[in-house]
């Protein structure tokens, strides 16, 4: 299994196309920021907030290897 097996959306990035570096890169921030909104609203709640807590960062890591990996792509360093 490679490393851009585990990032799906970093694929579609073609390094010919700008528009795919930004679709790309608007979804990942999308999703970063919506983690973290429902982080912060929900994470007062006693035992669902450590929890939540825990999901959104592993999300947020996630989130910023695939940011990353499309940068690299579209950039064609890998």
């Amino acid at each position: 299994m490679e490393f851009r097996d585990w990032f799906p959306l970093s694929r579609s990035v073609d390094p010919d196309r700008p528009a795919s570096l930004v679709v790309s890169l608007l979804i990942y921030g999308a999703v970063l920021l919506v983690l973290r909104v429902v982080s912060v609203l929900l994470g007062w709640i006693p035992l669902f907030g450590p929890i939540l807590h825990v999901i959104a960062t592993v999300a947020a890591v996630y989130c910023t290897i695939g940011l990353l990996l499309s940068l690299l792509i579209f950039f064609r360093a890998v």
